[in-house]
């Protein structure tokens, strides 16, 4: 095995890494927006009135969740 086989071998696992962190933080980040806004999407949602702004962000946190 080569040396310029070993590091590409090397930088693929480098890059792996990295995007499992990347992952890891966009997922938290992502739950704590949900755990900051529950108290104001129930205020605002689910005992507001129903209109096009209520199915929007329905739409919207059902592909994002």
């Amino acid at each position: 095995m080569s040396t310029a086989d070993i590091n590409a071998v090397a930088n693929d696992y480098r890059n792996s890494v990295s995007t499992k962190y990347v992952g890891v933080a966009a997922f938290t980040v992502l739950v704590w927006d949900h755990l900051i806004t529950f108290s104001d999407e129930v205020e605002y949602i689910w005992k507001g009135g129903k209109g096009l702004a209520v199915y929007l962000f329905l739409v919207v946190r059902a592909l994002f969740l």
